[in-house]
């Protein structure tokens, strides 16, 4: 109660993207999930584009075990934003937790195609080698 009261009590003085989102980190590390995604939901009202913290929000719902919620989210997200290809490769994983293979080789697929969208620098050479490992 003491740690989560600290980063409460800083976000109080000072309430800013970082301080969302190290109150929403501090509340992960303490268990307390859904929690840190209110937190990680407010920093993102202040700076919706922030990629981290769109993944940070799909990982933390991964972890409370509300699996539809975190598929949703990623989908809408993705929906709204298919150039996140991050996220993609997140639900993907997701997926084959869950034993959903058809589904993460459709999303992989689909990021296997947005990458042609990208520069084709050594970053997007490395995304296509893992996104086909992750496909095999």
């Amino acid at each position: 109660m003491n740690y989560q009261r600290c980063y409460l009590e800083i976000l109080d003085s000072e309430p800013t993207v970082e301080n969302f989102k190290l109150t929403a980190q501090a509340l992960m590390d303490i268990q307390e999930p859904e929690e840190a995604i209110q937190y990680y939901e407010r920093a993102l009202e202040k700076d919706p584009d922030n990629l981290v913290l769109i993944r940070e929000v799909g990982k933390a719902l991964f972890m409370t075990h509300d699996y539809n919620r975190a598929i949703k989210y990623y989908e809408q997200t993705l929906a709204d934003d298919p150039k996140l290809f991050d996220l993609r490769t997140d639900l993907a994983e997701l997926y084959i937790k869950l034993k959903a293979y058809d589904d993460s080789k459709r999303v992989l697929i689909d990021a296997l195609k947005s990458l042609k969208d990208f520069k084709q620098d050594i970053d997007t050479k490395s995304k296509n080698v893992n996104t086909l490992i992750l496909l095999a």
